[in-house]
């Protein structure tokens, strides 16, 4: 079940960390929140730089500017409110059974999806995965639309880097999940 909470604490994280792992299962991260960001962080440079490589590949062809950037600033600004989705769009892969809290941790500004339940090792990269639409629709909307079509393509665009860039401790996870679980058919991530 999917709860949303405007603010998630301490005693919120605990309660939903009842029961063990089912046999054959293995436990990755538990790390802090700020220890993940830094570690992950290569791959949020990493996926500015390719998004960015595609703007720059798009304004050589056309040789001309390809966005319009008070639009562009419009499309960035709405992807901070879009993280609500993101954490949904990793809540709606977990099974219906599966206790799923969404909301923003206390004293922080990062939303969570916050869920003790074991996922199959496909199913969690999935979850770790899907909040890239939120990136992957409008950059390819960014990529297709016409050159003179500059405050659509720096909407888009703008959209695009925060789709692409937030889901960066996600894309950590599932690397992680890819190394060091390679013998558990589930995982459940801390």
């Amino acid at each position: 079940m999917i709860r949303i909470k405007p603010v998630i604490g301490e005693s919120d994280i605990e309660a939903l960390q009842h029961g063990g792992l089912p046999e054959g299962s293995s436990r990755i991260g538990g790390e802090s929140v700020d220890a993940l960001q830094m570690k992950a962080l290569p791959i949020a440079l990493a996926l500015c730089v390719a998004t960015n490589a595609l703007l720059f590949l798009k304004t050589s062809l056309n040789q001309a500017p390809v966005i319009h950037l008070p639009a562009f600033a419009c499309g960035f600004t709405l992807g901070f409110p879009l993280m609500i989705v993101h954490e949904w769009l990793h809540a709606i892969v977990y099974p219906k059974d599966a206790d799923v809290l969404i909301g923003k941790l206390k004293g922080r500004f990062a939303f969570v999806a916050l869920a003790f339940y074991p996922l199959r090792r496909r199913r969690f990269i999935l979850m770790c995965l899907a909040p890239f639409v939120l990136g992957i629709v409008p950059l390819a909307v960014f990529l297709v639309s016409p050159a003179d079509q500059l405050a659509l393509s720096g909407f888009m665009f703008g959209l695009s880097i925060m789709g692409m860039v937030s889901p960066y401790p996600d894309v950590y996870n599932a690397l992680l999940l890819l190394r060091h679980a390679r013998e558990s058919d589930h995982i459940h991530v801390l």
